[in-house]
């Protein structure tokens, strides 16, 4: 059998350029979403922030449950775009059926496990032994969103009765692969990104509360921008996985 494998670079110039048409293909919804994770992380960041350090967990995890709310929609739209084609559905429609909730509750789980690794990594004011474990944890926590993270446009495009156990079956062998396209991806936004994330440091934003909250918008417009290309690269694991996963690959038939 030829070898199989995730095409890294290939797979994340198919998300950008598949994650550009999805905003210019859903505009509104994208600044509309990206308005209300504004006001979100505008009340919950400097709540838990400045607010009673017992409560600054509760406030954490609410900040993750509202963004999973807000973006699940948006994420079915582009997946159901990218995989099936469809893009006649609205926000609103996507966002009341089923495949919503379920949708939410596997992002949910995500956030979970992720909380869980940084709540053992508080743990080590106390003592210094705490750093292993939340390695540990850490570690986990990443292998566990690669596993997971073909459950989404499973769930998205109805494609799966059981998403998430499907999800673990065609990542399995080719996590690694998949965990430095992500990873790529993420590097390739960096350039724009990291500017983007100490410009308020400077004076010229510091001192004008205007710019400032214009600086803020950008920020916001361009993280829903790379969930927009984590989406994307998602749906074209999924639409490609018969190419990369053993899992799905044909089986060979005896010679006559």
């Amino acid at each position: 059998m030829a070898e199989r494998w995730v095409p890294v670079w290939e797979t994340v110039g198919t998300a950008y350029a598949l994650a550009f048409r999805s905003v210019l293909r859903f505009p509104i919804t994208t600044l509309a979403v990206s308005a209300v994770l504004f006001i979100i992380n505008s009340y919950t960041v400097p709540l838990s922030i400045s607010g009673i350090a017992a409560a600054q967990p509760l406030l954490v995890l609410l900040n993750e449950v509202l963004r999973a709310i807000v973006l699940a929609p948006l994420a079915i739209l582009i997946h159901r775009s990218i995989i099936l084609g469809e893009w006649t559905g609205t926000y609103l429609t996507i966002g009341t059926h089923r495949r919503a909730r379920q949708f939410v509750v596997v992002a949910l789980l995500l956030v979970l496990v992720q909380e869980l690794a940084n709540f053992v990594g508080s743990l080590d004011r106390y003592s210094g032994w705490f750093i292993l474990p939340t390695f540990v944890i850490l570690i986990a926590s990443i292998v566990f969103g690669i596993r997971l993270c073909l459950a989404f446009p499973a769930i998205a495009t109805d494609q799966s009765d059981a998403p998430i156990r499907d999800s673990f079956r065609y990542v399995k062998g080719s996590g690694l692969a998949i965990f430095f396209m992500f990873f790529c991806a993420a590097l390739c936004w960096m350039p724009i990104g990291i500017p983007l994330f100490f410009a308020d440091r400077l004076s010229l934003f510091a001192e004008n509360p205007g710019l400032l909250l214009a600086l803020r918008a950008v920020q916001q417009l361009s993280a829903t921008f790379m969930v927009v290309v984590y989406v994307s690269a998602a749906s074209q694991l999924w639409r490609t996985r018969a190419l990369w996963s053993e899992a799905v690959a044909p089986t060979p038939t005896a010679a006559a």
